[in-house]
């Protein structure tokens, strides 16, 4: 699957629960998922204090930030 074929679904799926936003909103979700990513690096490097290592919801935030970018084409 290619990503404008992801990007479609994506679209449809939004489409379908009704989540059209304004650009402002996209850019704000946007930068949430952002924000919570940075998080878990904060966390995966306690702060600064040792080599990042995934965390639990590492992998989580990475989709929902793939998900967020992805969304809106």
């Amino acid at each position: 699957m290619n990503l404008f074929e992801i990007q479609g679904l994506i679209k449809k799926f939004t489409k379908d629960k009704n989540m059209n936003s304004s650009v402002s909103v996209r850019i704000i979700d946007l930068t949430s998922e952002v924000g919570e990513l940075s998080k878990e690096v904060l966390k995966g490097t306690n702060y600064g204090n040792k080599e990042f290592e995934k965390t639990e919801e590492w992998s989580s935030e990475i989709g929902d930030v793939k998900r967020t970018m992805l969304k809106y084409p």
